[in-house]
């Protein structure tokens, strides 16, 4: 929260959750991205930003805990960001557990958003690895296929964005 010289051509924003969620939950209305000014601390007034993808999930380890996925395609320099996620974001409930409320504001009640916000830097960051998600995951027959997303990363593990980029495997 509050970081600043973020790489301006990040490509994705991700965070991590500790149960696996309900992708019916994960969607535009309830995860928010604006610019908010680029004065030397966040601005109030904030606008939602263009060009922002769609909110998704990815199962992040072999238990199916979610990672929210959110493409940003790219920020504007020395710009305050903030992300929002809203409470009416939930976990999938399971015959051992109802679905859970996200618990945002950490006060270990269910409900309150979680926000965080940042900083851009001057310019992009260069390409120092690779996110593979899922990180891991089981192939069991010859015939079998999983599909993994692959992320450039900056050395501040920053998910970067390809365009403009030749990127080789």
């Amino acid at each position: 929260k509050g970081t600043s010289d973020v790489c301006t051509d990040m490509g994705t924003m991700t965070a991590r959750f500790s149960l696996p969620m309900d992708p019916a939950t994960i969607n535009a209305s309830n995860v928010l991205f604006e610019a908010c000014g680029t004065g030397a601390s966040i601005s109030n007034t904030c606008t939602a930003v263009a060009g922002a993808g769609t909110p998704s999930l990815l199962d992040y380890d072999t238990d199916g805990r979610s990672q929210l996925v959110l493409p940003v395609n790219g920020l504007a320099p020395n710009t305050w960001y903030r992300l929002t996620i809203r409470d009416q974001v939930r976990s999938l409930g399971t015959p051992e557990r109802g679905a859970q409320v996200l618990d945002g504001n950490f006060d270990g009640r269910a409900g309150g958003a979680y926000v965080t916000s940042f900083k851009t830097g001057a310019g992009p960051c260069a390409i120092s690895g690779v996110d593979v998600q899922p990180t891991t995951a089981l192939i069991s027959a010859a015939d079998e296929t999983k599909n993994y997303q692959a992320f450039p990363l900056s050395s501040r593990c920053v998910i970067l964005s390809c365009a403009g980029r030749a990127v080789n495997w």
